[in-house]
């Protein structure tokens, strides 16, 4: 599992969408890809960013060092 900020997710989706518009699908291929690319960006866009205020404080100083 993987903590991203709520700006790195959205980054993270607007090139999956980028990479969708220019792959050309006319392989079998590179279709899955793409089929494969819009079913990840509606699963991340399923996730609720969270705060750090409900997390334990061990958690909130890891993640500050990092």
């Amino acid at each position: 599992m993987f903590t991203v900020s709520n700006q790195q997710m959205e980054y993270i989706i607007k090139y999956i969408e980028l990479m969708i518009e220019k792959t050309d699908t006319a392989k079998t291929t590179d279709y899955n890809t793409v089929r494969m690319a819009r079913i990840l960006i509606a699963k991340l866009r399923v996730k609720k960013p969270f705060s750090t205020q409900g997390l334990p404080d061990d958690i909130k100083r890891l993640l500050a060092s990092k």
